[in-house]
C-alpha cells in the first residue's frame, strides 16, 4: 500500500475570503431574483392556462428547494 503525501492547502487571506463571500452572496441574490420573476414568467407563456399555471408552480417549487439547499449546505460552510 503506498502512502501519498498530504495535500497542502494554500493559505488564503481574509480579504480574499471576504471578496469570495461577497461574490457568492451577490450571485445568491441574482438567483433569487431569477427564480422569483424570470422562471415563472417564462413558464407562464403557454397557451393553455392550466398547464402554464402548473409549469409556473413547478418552477417556483424547484427554485425554492434549490435556495433552501444552498442555504442549508453551502452558505453555512462559507461562514
Amino acid at each position: 500500500m503506498s502512502h501519498s503525501a498530504p495535500i497542502r492547502v494554500r493559505a488564503v487571506s481574509r480579504q480574499c475570503q471576504a471578496c469570495y463571500a461577497y461574490a457568492v452572496l451577490k450571485l445568491l441574490l441574482i438567483s433569487v431574483l431569477l427564480g422569483t420573476f424570470l422562471l415563472p414568467a417564462a413558464a407562464a407563456s403557454g397557451k393553455k392556462p392550466l398547464s402554464a399555471l402548473r409549469a409556473t408552480l413547478i418552477s417556483f417549487l424547484i427554485a425554492e428547494l434549490a435556495y433552501a439547499f444552498f442555504l442549508r449546505f453551502v452558505y453555512g460552510r462559507m461562514l
